[in-house]
């Protein structure tokens, strides 16, 4: 069951940072944008592919996600460039193909420029992601990230065919689909359901624990309320608070706190060093406390006794009764002597700013 429930919180926490890691999941590749005043730079110069499979692939329908419609119509005009290109390449360029091409890059054209106009990026919150292409194609036609370069003459140009001709076909489209290509392809569409919230289908996952956490949960207080005598099974679910955790659809990250005692109980985590020091901890705060208010107690009987002319009585017997005795030892002046000693040698250099200000 430790190992079940640390599953459980595994899985939400890839649910929680899914949204803002999903660049991440979906090319599987990493590189770091380095952003300092003007200065703008991406190490490595390529990013570099870490994951073998793309994640989102079987993940988006968890959170709703869908392809953004005019997006993905644009990547699909793009390939279907790119197998007209690879068509004309193996048959001779006749008219038709060449206008098809021309009709192509024409269309490319004009969805660059409602891209760059209407921003569909914006319903994703990644409006940065367009500046990033438009940044890449302006460096990549132009040689300059000028943001008062034409971010729309540069795509025009990019989807010509005398630009295309002449920096090579294959060269171009494999440029787009390195740089450009995989930035578009993070843009997407959330739906928005009834109760005013984005499409958030994982409960359909965790639904899968729900039962196993909820018979675990069940028998368990119920076999500690079978062995105390005296403690109700609803007095049981009260001891084992914590495993309720793991049955709330809300506030899933609270499930860290069972399972971590879980794994302690398990075995599969040790704890004791952290329990220790914080016992330790906790102890010593309360003793010193405590002794402050010996201290000050001791203090004030001390005063008192002062004041009502009883300090010998303090030290010695203070209930009149008759010292006896037995081994040839005072042992009350015993006492006091290491009192005393105990008190000037290890207590007052300790506490002195302390009786010192106490005394002002």
């Amino acid at each position: 069951m430790a190992i079940l429930g640390l599953l459980n919180l595994l899985l939400v926490i890839f649910d929680l940072s899914y949204i803002p890691l999903r660049d991440f999941w979906l090319e599987g590749r990493v590189q770091l944008l380095v952003k300092i005043g003007t200065f703008e730079e991406e190490f490595p110069q390529h990013p570099v592919k870490v994951l073998p499979l793309r994640v989102s692939d079987w993940y988006d329908w968890v959170k709703g996600i869908e392809p953004y419609r005019d997006t993905k119509q644009y990547l699909e005009r793009v390939e279907e460039l790119n197998s007209q290109i690879n068509q004309v390449a193996l048959q001779q360029e006749t008219e038709r193909n060449l206008q098809l091409t021309d009709d192509m890059l024409a269309e490319l054209r004009s969805l660059s420029i409602k891209m760059i106009e209407t921003n569909p990026f914006q319903a994703a919150n990644k409006t940065g992601t367009l500046e990033r292409i438009k940044n890449k194609m302006r460096l990549h036609v132009k040689g300059t990230k000028d943001k008062d370069a034409s971010a729309k003459k540069s795509f025009q140009v990019f989807w010509s065919r005398e630009y295309l001709k002449e920096n090579g076909f294959r060269e171009e489209l494999n440029f787009f689909d390195r740089e450009i290509k995989p930035l578009i392809e993070t843009n997407y569409f959330r739906p928005v359901g009834e109760n005013g919230e984005p499409v958030d289908n994982f409960i359909l996952l965790d639904l899968l624990f729900f039962p196993l956490f909820l018979i675990d949960f069940l028998s368990r207080t119920w076999f500690i309320s079978r062995r105390h005598t005296g403690l109700s099974w609803f007095d049981a679910m009260l001891w084992r608070w914590y495993d309720a955790l793991l049955l709330i659809p809300v506030f899933r990250w609270l499930r860290v706190i069972p399972v971590t005692i879980r794994l302690n109980e398990a075995q599969l985590l040790d704890l004791h060093r952290i329990q220790k020091q914080a016992s330790q901890g906790f102890v010593a705060t309360i003793a010193e406390d405590l002794t402050e208010v010996v201290i000050i107690r001791v203090v004030n009987q001390l005063q008192g006794s002062i004041r009502q002319g009883k300090l010998s009585n303090f030290l010695t017997q203070q209930n009149g009764r008759e010292y006896i005795d037995l081994n040839d030892i005072n042992e009350t002046a015993e006492l006091v002597k290491l009192m005393a000693n105990l008190i000037v040698n290890e207590v007052m250099p300790k506490i002195r700013p302390d009786v010192e200000a106490l005394l002002q």
